[in-house]
């Protein structure tokens, strides 16, 4: 899959945090090296102590296919197995899960810091949960965000691409089962139909959160009516790299206002070529994140995929991981079995 209408994005300079002190939290700084974060540890004070050994390899480079290095920090599980992984694509810092502006958040939304173990990269699993029940999540940083080398696209086929080629490289790993998911929540969330429309052989199934698939109809251009202040707002909150130059939707909004324009056909993720099982959560109380918008990519997805679950977010946290995780394994033991006989 090629990058189509790379040259007909606009582009501005990037918003200097990096190495600011208040991006990346307590993982700083950039350094590429293997640690062992202990049971009982504490990440961050008044997060959730870890409840298993967690291996991380930090700050793991990964050459895409046209010569740009990502890097990406992967938690694995202690244990000689071979594992599956989870994928947390997205622009706002795959360690700044205990930065000044994020370490509050629990807080605001009513439950406290002691729900995750401050490794969640925002809108992602927690790596302590996932690794205690047998798997590895890759926080990954985009191009163009934090140290990754190259400029930051925001949805469509540059990230389609990107994702696949992570998704191919987790699964030629030494610890890796050969299968993967996407996962996470809005942003982590448009990026998952894009990837899986992409077709990566080696991933096994996908989960978005409140995720659009139009760029254009659900994010830009609401009902038709522009919303520029809340595009602003998200580009301000990407993690960008030094001297990368990122894509600038308000810019594009103005350039090419009509949906029939090419940079907006590529911000519509073609849903009807996926054909992963996806399990797709909704929210109707959200107005940021809204039904419609949440379930198009589903519809579109159900045609091809043969496997589409919608659920209506309104739930408990604790029954929502556990009905995320019967989901996610359930489909990897599926695919670990066609595996083996195939």
């Amino acid at each position: 899959m090629t990058a189509k209408v790379t040259e007909k994005m606009c582009f501005s300079s990037s918003f200097e945090y990096l190495d600011n002190g208040i991006e990346h939290g307590v993982l700083s700084p950039f350094e590429t090296k293997e640690m062992l974060l202990r049971k009982g540890q504490l990440i961050a004070e008044g997060f959730k102590p870890l409840t298993c050994d967690i291996k991380m390899l930090k700050d793991v480079p990964v050459k895409l296919r046209d010569g740009v290095t990502i890097y990406t920090d992967i938690y694995l599980p202690v244990t000689e197995e071979k594992v599956p992984a989870l994928i947390a694509w997205s622009p706002y810092g795959k360690s700044a899960g205990t930065a000044p502006r994020y370490k509050n958040l629990f807080n605001m939304l009513g439950m406290g810091n002691g729900w995750n173990s401050g490794l969640t990269k925002f809108e992602a699993p927690d790596p302590a949960y996932w690794c205690a029940h047998g798997y590895a999540v890759c926080n990954p940083d985009m191009r163009g965000i934090a140290h990754s080398e190259g400029d930051t696209t925001m949805i469509g086929s540059q990230e389609a691409e990107d994702g696949y080629d992570l998704v191919e490289w987790l699964a030629s790993q030494s610890w890796s089962n050969g299968n993967t998911a996407l996962t996470g929540t809005s942003y982590l969330a448009f990026s998952q139909w894009f990837i899986a429309s992409a077709q990566p052989p080696h991933l096994t199934c996908i989960n978005p959160t409140e995720g659009l698939a139009d760029g254009y109809r659900d994010l830009a251009f609401i009902g038709g009516i522009p919303d520029e202040n809340f595009i602003d707002r998200l580009q301000v909150n990407h993690v960008s790299a030094k001297g990368a130059q990122r894509e600038d939707l308000v810019k594009e909004m103005s350039a090419y206002p009509m949906a029939d324009a090419d940079i907006w056909k590529d911000k519509i993720a073609d849903a009807s070529k996926i054909t992963v099982p996806a399990f797709v959560i909704a929210s109707y109380s959200n107005t940021l994140h809204t039904w419609v918008h949440s379930v198009r990519g589903a519809h579109w997805a159900q045609q091809k995929s043969g496997f589409v679950f919608t659920i209506v977010k309104n739930g408990h946290i604790t029954m929502m991981k556990a009905i995320q995780k019967s989901y996610v394994d359930s489909l990897i033991i599926i695919c670990s079995k066609k595996t083996m006989v195939g």
